[in-house]
C-alpha cells in the first residue's frame, strides 16, 4: 500500500474550510443553556464550498454575542423575531438566507495538560452576511439534486 504520510496537524486540517464567505443551511437547531446559565441556540450549519466540498460548523446564537445574533436574524428574514427579543431553535431549522463568514480558529493549549498538548484547529462562525447581487455564490446544494432527471 502506498500513501502520503502526514503530520497530526495535517490530518486534523483536512476537513477544515478555508477562511471566507460561504452559503449555508441550518441542519440542526437546539435551545440550550450556556455554561454561564444564559439561553442560547446551538446551530449546526452545513457549509457549501465552491469546489463541491461540504462541511459542518457549529454556531451558538446568544445574547452575549448580539452582533452575530442580529446579523443572523437580518440575513434570515427574522428581524421581527430579533426586535421582539424572542427566537426559538425550531424557527431556525433549514434557514439559508445569506452567507456565513467562516474562519479557522487556531488550537489553544489544553489547560493543565502535563504534555502541553493543544486543542485542534477548528472552524468558527465569524459573522452572517447579506448576500448581495455582486457576491452571488454558485454552489450546488444537496436539495438541488433531489429534482434531477436521472431515469433510475
Amino acid at each position: 500500500m502506498n500513501f502520503t504520510p502526514m503530520t497530526e496537524e495535517e490530518i486534523q486540517s483536512i476537513n477544515l474550510i478555508a477562511d471566507g464567505l460561504y452559503p449555508y443551511e441550518v441542519i440542526y437547531a437546539e435551545d440550550t443553556i450556556s455554561k454561564a446559565g444564559n439561553d442560547q441556540i446551538k446551530l449546526k450549519l452545513k457549509i457549501y464550498c465552491q469546489d463541491g466540498k461540504e462541511g459542518v460548523v457549529e454556531c451558538y446564537l446568544t445574547s452575549s454575542f448580539l452582533k452575530i445574533l442580529k446579523h443572523y436574524c437580518d440575513v434570515n428574514n427574522k428581524k421581527d423575531k430579533y426586535e421582539s427579543g424572542n427566537l426559538q431553535a425550531n424557527e431556525c431549522l433549514s434557514d439559508s438566507g445569506g452567507l456565513v463568514d467562516i474562519k479557522i480558529d487556531k488550537g489553544k493549549p489544553i489547560p493543565n495538560d502535563p504534555d502541553g498538548k493543544c486543542w485542534p484547529d477548528r472552524n468558527v462562525v465569524k459573522d452572517f452576511v447579506q448576500q448581495s447581487n455582486q457576491v452571488k455564490m454558485q454552489v450546488t446544494t444537496s436539495k438541488e439534486f433531489l429534482n434531477d432527471d436521472i431515469p433510475f
